[in-house]
């Protein structure tokens, strides 16, 4: 039931740029952010914290969340990686062509693999950081 809180607020925000859909929030979502570039008015700050704090995002570098950005193929994997509590498989070799076993997220795609996340949609090729579409993120669901 938890899991399935966190993958559709995570679902929320990476579906498109969803600050300039719906804009700010008439209710409070005031906290202390983590993260620079967001504000504590926005009307997810408050999720993007938890996330924060669960250790779900760590944005896209120190201190920043990267609000409005695009989400790779790597990053929403690495998500749902987390989200599921999957223990890391150290990764020795991968699957994938385009996948440097010493890149961050080899680690989280290798994983994500093993648990069939990709089922055989990607046979040799991940493209890790190009911008993850809609409908990749469904099937991944």
């Amino acid at each position: 039931m938890l899991n399935g809180i966190f993958l559709s607020v995570i679902l929320m925000l990476v579906l498109g740029n969803v600050t300039y859909i719906y804009g700010n929030s008439e209710t409070s979502n005031q906290t202390t952010s983590t993260f620079t570039d967001v504000p504590q008015s926005h009307w997810a700050a408050k999720t993007i914290q938890t996330l924060a704090d669960l250790n779900i995002t760590q944005g896209v570098k120190p201190g920043i969340f990267g609000l409005g950005q695009t989400i790779t193929r790597s990053e929403f994997v690495t998500f749902l990686v987390r989200i599921e509590g999957w223990e890391l498989n150290k990764v020795n070799t991968t699957a994938f062509t385009d996948i440097n076993i010493n890149h961050w997220y080899a680690s989280y795609i290798e994983t994500a693999r093993q648990h069939g996340v990709f089922g055989n949609q990607y046979p040799t090729v991940f493209r890790p950081t190009a911008p993850i579409t809609r409908e990749e993120m469904a099937v991944m669901i």
